[in-house]
């Protein structure tokens, strides 16, 4: 299983590039399979490693970048914002990632529980 886990980022980061590029030459439309793929990346990350700070900064700017992407496909915000958004986005979830509100990962409770299903 860990093998196949360390193909999915680069994997994902393929289809995604692949997706832009597509929607950039006006070859394929991909609106909305775009933001549904930050979506399901966001979800993913949060998902696999829990509400925890390792997965909640990467998890949440993937949501937030994809509903900034669909308030610009639905032309309530224009494109022009979307990066500063991003940037201000992410000095906010950083910010909250190092208050208390988030836990940290118990790394030794993790080790010790994987190291008993190994055993």
């Amino acid at each position: 299983m860990s093998n196949v886990r360390r193909f999915i980022f680069p994997g994902v980061l393929m289809l995604v590039g692949l997706a832009w590029l597509l929607s950039t030459l006006d070859i394929f439309r991909v609106d909305y399979i775009w933001t549904i793929i930050l979506l399901f990346i966001g979800s993913s990350i949060l998902a696999s490693g829990g509400f925890r700070r390792g997965s909640f900064v990467s998890g949440m700017f993937f949501i937030i970048w994809a509903v900034l992407s669909f308030l610009i496909d639905m032309e309530i915000i224009i494109d022009d914002v979307l990066f500063p958004l991003l940037i201000v986005s992410l000095g906010a979830l950083l910010l909250i990632n190092r208050s208390d509100l988030i836990p940290e990962k118990d790394r030794e409770k993790e080790w010790k529980k994987d190291k008993e299903e190994n055993l």
